[in-house]
This record gives structure tokens, C-alpha cells and sequence, in this order.
């Protein structure tokens, strides 16, 4: 069989949609996109497409990897990869996401993340080198146990810029859809709302600008300072729809234990994986 592997262009944007479609079909995350569902997403995520790719078999359109890229960091996040059925077989994977990923070593990068499928053993991912970082979850509630307010704080929105300027607990995690650089870059997609004592930010929630579904991104205190998260979540309970779906929560943060504490369920469990390019991609002669 020929195989050949394609940066996603407009011109095979038709067969990145379907595949991207009709792979997910039997996942716990299936997308139904047509073109302008696409690039909402694609706005959303900044997708790299020069580092995402088809895979084509007998120049039938067989697999694809959607991939974004912070070149500053040189790191870089697999938003999505998948295979039609059809041409599942033995090492195809392994060849398909080590070709990606020899892409990002061989220009320079060092890390790529992806998040992990809720159905799929996180030990299965050690086949094409990605290792669990982090436990997440994703919650949902209705602000059922929210204590009395507190007069005391105030919310307001915030510049997205700010949020560099915050100093968080030494290793706290982030996901990719969660660091400074990429909550900027979705200008007037999200509202940055901070939880103020006075002048003193005590904590922050990023969430859609114009939600139909209310989701939160991310949700933080630099203090942990639980009485400024209570009074994020009243505000959104006020003033957006019911219930929210908080999103990519890490395991034994603060978000989780006050998502907990509001009484929020968990709806869905999975990891952070990430590969060391360094590590498994090998060195091109030069």
C-alpha cells in the first residue's frame, strides 16, 4: 500500500473534517462538525495546522492528528488523533504519531501533551511514548451548597494579560487550554472574572463570554482562598445558565476541592499525558 502523510491545508480541510468526524464516532468524545464548526474550534484551540497532518493510504484519506504549538515554549499539545476503523493494524499508530512527533523534535521542540480517553487505559499510551502527567476531572453542579455571602468581595473582570502577573503555588499545574499565553489568544471568546478583597485579586475564573452551555475553563486562588471561590461560583450562579461544567480539573487542587465543597459530581475521569521528544524521537543525520 502507498502511504504518504499531508499537512492539513485548505485544500484537504474537507478530509480532515470527516475524518476528524468519523473517528471520534465511537469515542466518549464524538465530534458532529461542519465547516464553520471547524474553524470555531480550530479559533478556539489555534490549531497549528503546518504541524497537523493525514494520513493517506492508496491516497485514501485513513488518519489524522490535529496538533497546537507554542513556539515560545517549545512545547506543543495533540488536540485530537484518531484512525478510520478500516485502517487499524498493527503499528500503524505507533509509525503515524512518531512521524508527528519526529516533526516537532526536528524544528525544535521539547514536550507534547494530549489528555487521555476516559474509556481507554492510561497505560496503553506508553505504545507511542506518552507517559500520565496528571489526574483530571471534569465536574458539573448547581451550586447546591453555597455558604451565605461575603460583602467583603467583589467581582469584576480582569485582562486576560493580568493573569501572567499572578503568582501561583510553586507547580501547580495548567493545562495546555489553561496557561496565560493561550487564555489571551481567545481575546473576545472568554471573560477573565477575578474575586476581589480591596485592591487584592484572590481569585479567578475563566469562562465563555457568551455561554448558551455554561462552562468553566479554569477557576484559581493564589491563597487558596476558599471565601473568594465561593463568591465566583454565586456569581456565575447568578448570571449564567445552570448547571456548569467545570473542565479540566486536576486531581487534589483547589478547584477540585471547592467544586466538591459547592457539591459538584464528577462526570468524567481521565489524564494529562505527554511525551519527551528529547527522549524518543531520533536524531536526523545532518
Amino acid at each position: 500500500m502507498a502511504e504518504d502523510l499531508r499537512p492539513i491545508t485548505t485544500k484537504n480541510l474537507p478530509d480532515a473534517i470527516r475524518l476528524l468526524n468519523e473517528t471520534s464516532r465511537d469515542t466518549s468524545r464524538p465530534y458532529t462538525l461542519d465547516f464553520f464548526g471547524f474553524l470555531s474550534i480550530r479559533r478556539f484551540w489555534n490549531f497549528a495546522l503546518g504541524y497537523s497532518f493525514i494520513r493517506y493510504i492508496d491516497d485514501q484519506p485513513a488518519a489524522i492528528a490535529i496538533n497546537c504549538a507554542d513556539p515560545e515554549s517549545r512545547e506543543a499539545y495533540t488536540f485530537y488523533w484518531g484512525t478510520l476503523p478500516q485502517f487499524r493494524r498493527a503499528g500503524m499508530s505507533i509509525d503515524f504519531v512518531d512521524a508527528f512527533c519526529q516533526k516537532f523534535h526536528d524544528d525544535g521542540y521539547t514536550l507534547i501533551y494530549a489528555n487521555s480517553l476516559p474509556e481507554r487505559p492510561v497505560r496503553r499510551y506508553r505504545f507511542v511514548h506518552y507517559l500520565p502527567l496528571h489526574s483530571i476531572v471534569d465536574m458539573q453542579g448547581d451550586y447546591s451548597r453555597l455558604p451565605a455571602p461575603d460583602p467583603a468581595y467583589t467581582i469584576r473582570k480582569i485582562d486576560a494579560s493580568m493573569l501572567t502577573q499572578i503568582a501561583l503555588t510553586p507547580g501547580e499545574p495548567l493545562h495546555w487550554s489553561q496557561r496565560p499565553g493561550f487564555v489571551a489568544n481567545l481575546g473576545s471568546i472568554v471573560d477573565v472574572l477575578g474575586a476581589f478583597h480591596g485592591d487584592d485579586l484572590k481569585a479567578y475564573a475563566v469562562v465563555p463570554a457568551r455561554p448558551t452551555v455554561m462552562v468553566s475553563f479554569d477557576l484559581r486562588s493564589p491563597d487558596s482562598c476558599f471565601s473568594a471561590g465561593y463568591e465566583l461560583l454565586r456569581y456565575l450562579a447568578q448570571n449564567y445558565p445552570c448547571p456548569l461544567q467545570a473542565q479540566c480539573i486536576f486531581k487534589g487542587s483547589f478547584a477540585e476541592r471547592l467544586f466538591t465543597d459547592a457539591g459538584f459530581r464528577v462526570t468524567r475521569k481521565y489524564f494529562l499525558i505527554y511525551r519527551d521528544l528529547r527522549a524518543t524521537c531520533a536524531r536526523q543525520a545532518s
